[in-house]
């Protein structure tokens, strides 16, 4: 997925007509098994973030993980909230611990 994101959301500044900033978020699916619901989980749980003040790239990130899940049902089933925690509890990058660490230059 390719995140689009307006510089300033104010129609009034010059940088609203501009170019847009723009981030790629690979796919997280390991394997799939069915790609039926995919999308309208993406979007449903993008949507709840954004809905809820989430940053757009956040909103994107959940998306992603729920289509992630999807992925790996066979049929449209929901992305129930137990799933998706338990995937984000795998999530290195999630760690703080783990991120700080990495963040971290090593001594020599």
């Amino acid at each position: 997925m390719v995140v689009f994101e307006r510089r300033s959301q104010d129609r009034q500044s010059p940088e609203w007509a501009g170019r847009l900033k723009s981030e790629l978020l690979p796919s997280f699916a390991d394997h799939a098994i069915d790609r039926l619901g995919c999308g309208d989980a993406l979007l449903a749980l993008s949507t709840l973030s954004l809905t809820a003040g989430d940053p757009l790239m956040q909103a994107a990130y959940l998306g992603s993980a729920a289509a992630a899940i999807e992925v790996t049902m066979l049929g449209n089933h929901p992305v129930e909230q137990s799933n998706l925690q338990g995937w984000l509890d795998t999530r290195r990058e999630l760690d703080v611990q783990i991120a700080a660490r990495e963040s971290v230059p090593a001594q020599t």
